[in-house]
């Protein structure tokens, strides 16, 4: 797919998805965008859903024509965003990675490393010279994490704006657009509004909605061994969890995904443990009244996700 001239199209399709984030249903699948910015030098920009790694190494590959990539921007480390950054660096190791302080923070996380000889740290206003191409980058934190950035391409004034302006559904499928974009930003974007705009007086925090637990899956059966009784967040787990759940006289707890501004209001006191530097990804402690939460995994086994549904089924 041609955007412009210089800048191609090398993101991918998912048709296999039925959940996004294990909550929001797509029929129509949805699409991990990247694209190659063609100039003297050649930029891309972000990576695409782990389970594409081919796929999108093969775009790339066909797209440059036997030419290599110089830089790898990353401007948001939401998986589907930056899960292969390791690989695609691994296939073109003399290009240099481009990304927020706050980013490199989280691969370091995510990767192990925050690639410190291969990389260009750019903050509000900086720029990157292409040849007549001029990348200029803007913070945009909270739209919709932390460490976002955006990056304005002044030669073909192209915005590439992370999650600010997606959809949901895949590229290849015919729907309307604007429905389908509304809802995305209702449900990923909009609610993270109170954080982006001026902290309000008497205000505690702001948005507080759930993160997809399925993220949390590799770890927490270990945490739950060693001793965490209750967790909360939002979609399915794995079957490890929910055994351990039940292994621990456990319980885990789901928020109403979308609805992080009116769960906000329960919050009373809030206090930063650690990593303050990471925005909305440091560790608080905080003290809630009538916080509304579901139990969806119980110690006895049950599985609302499971039997909720199934009785509303026999119920028809």
């Amino acid at each position: 797919m041609t955007i412009t001239q210089d800048i191609k199209y090398i993101g991918v399709n998912d048709h296999q998805v039925d959940l996004f984030e294990g909550q929001y249903v797509v029929p129509n699948g949805m699409a991990y965008n990247s694209y190659a910015i063609m100039d003297e030098k050649i930029a891309i920009m972000d990576t695409v859903d782990k389970n594409f790694k081919h796929e999108w190494l093969d775009n790339i590959q066909k797209e440059l024509g036997g030419r290599t990539p110089d830089y790898l921007v990353v401007q948001h480390m939401e998986p589907d965003h930056s899960a292969n950054i390791d690989n695609f660096l691994k296939v073109y190791p003399d290009a240099v990675v481009v990304s927020s302080a706050k980013a490199f923070a989280m691969m370091k996380n995510f990767f192990g490393t925050e690639y410190e000889d291969r990389r260009i740290v750019v903050g509000e206003g900086d720029t990157l010279n292409l040849g007549k191409h001029v990348l200029t980058f803007v913070t945009a934190p909270m739209v919709h994490w932390p460490e976002v950035i955006v990056t304005y391409d002044s030669y073909d004034k192209v915005l590439f704006s992370a999650d600010g302006f997606g959809k949901f559904g895949a590229l290849d499928v015919e729907e309307d657009w604007a429905c389908e974009a509304r809802r995305y930003y209702i449900g990923i974007v909009g609610k993270y509004g109170p954080q982006v705009q001026a902290e309000r007086p008497g205000e505690v925090i702001g948005s507080a909605g759930p993160t997809t637990s399925g993220r949390m899956d590799a770890y927490s059966p270990r945490l739950l061994d060693l001793g965490q009784s209750i967790m909360i967040g939002k979609g399915a787990r794995n079957k490890a969890v929910q055994e351990a759940v039940v292994r621990n006289g456990a319980v885990y707890l789901a928020a109403l995904g979308g609805a992080g501004a009116l769960m906000a209001a329960s919050v009373e006191e809030l206090e930063v443990i650690c990593w303050e530097d990471l925005g909305c990804e440091a560790v608080r402690r905080l003290q809630v009244k009538d916080f509304p939460l579901t139990v969806i995994l119980d110690s006895h086994g049950g599985n609302l996700y499971e039997s909720g549904p199934a009785a509303y089924l026999a119920s028809k």
